[in-house]
């Protein structure tokens, strides 16, 4: 068993959306989906992943 934690401080508000789509990823019942919309939705999150390291590293050589 882990525990998921936050950041201290509020941050720009900017990641308030993605935060609360990763709460509802976590949360969701995965054995209700067919598994062909399951590996579609784990191919698109891989892409999001690729997409949100290449901002974080956008962020970091602003």
């Amino acid at each position: 068993m882990f525990e998921m934690g936050g950041v201290v401080g509020g941050g720009s508000g900017v990641l308030a959306p993605l935060t609360a789509a990763v709460d509802g990823l976590v949360a969701a019942n995965h054995r209700d989906v067919p598994l062909a919309d399951l590996v579609a939705d784990i191919a698109v999150l891989h892409t999001q992943e690729q997409r949100l390291a290449a901002a974080k590293m956008a962020m970091i050589r602003a």
